[in-house]
């Protein structure tokens, strides 16, 4: 299968022609994919009607799933997949209805965040003959590069500190007293003993990448002078 990588021409983004997603990808044509998602971050597949295997399918190429098994999503018959939507049966959502309310790094928080996030658009709305609701996407590596050498400088060694607990107060949520006990404890506590809590390098190095970038939606940056 012979594909054609378009870059859009800004910080990141290209669109992949060619690749049926439907079957599966011989070794040479993923490989061309990888890299190119290495490359510009962020990569469009139009015109695929996938079903949910062949969504999978495709993601698993880039490594193992997490799975997300959560009582809002019991319904969901795959748990490699997370369902958004604003749509409500029987009185509930069918998904997640406020996922990506705010700029997040998909779980900055875990203590091996994960390398992707596959987003397949299954219903959109339209108005006036345009796409509602756009999902927008931006280049943390191109946020690095663009900083000046006295700030790099000054960021090396740093380290950040992200919390799922943070993040969803940044939303408004309400708390539990149970919930803000264990926020507290696991504040507190080192990344290698909190699910909840990771402490990665500021600038977030990537070998895969080998470029540098930052994760956005952290609490707070931990030994940063102020000179």
């Amino acid at each position: 299968m012979t594909v054609l990588i378009k870059p859009t021409g800004f910080a990141l983004g290209a669109e992949v022609v060619g690749a049926d997603l439907t079957k599966p990808l011989d070794d040479t044509t993923f490989a061309q994919i990888r890299a190119a998602f290495y490359k510009h971050e962020v990569l469009y597949f139009r015109g695929q009607a996938l079903s949910d295997e062949d969504h999978i399918r495709f993601t698993a190429r880039f490594g193992e799933l997490r799975q997300l098994k959560l009582a809002s999503q019991s319904h969901v018959q795959h748990a490699e997949i997370y369902v958004i939507s604003n749509i409500m049966k029987d009185g509930k959502h069918i998904g997640s209805y406020d996922a990506g309310v705010l700029w997040h790094t998909d779980g900055a928080y875990l203590d091996e965040p994960p390398l992707a996030s596959v987003i397949r658009a299954i219903e959109v709305p339209i108005r006036n003959g345009r796409p509602l609701g756009d999902t927008e996407f931006a280049s943390m590596s191109a946020a690095y590069d663009a900083l000046d050498e006295s700030m790099k400088k000054r960021l090396e060694g740093l380290h950040v500190h992200h919390s799922i607990a943070y993040s969803r107060m940044s939303l408004g949520f309400e708390f539990s007293q149970g919930e803000l006990d264990n926020r507290a404890s696991v504040d507190a506590s080192d990344a290698s003993s909190a699910a909840s809590v990771s402490n990665d390098d500021a600038t977030g190095e990537s070998p895969r990448a080998a470029r540098n970038r930052f994760c956005s939606r952290s609490s707070r940056v931990t030994a940063m002078s102020q000179a």
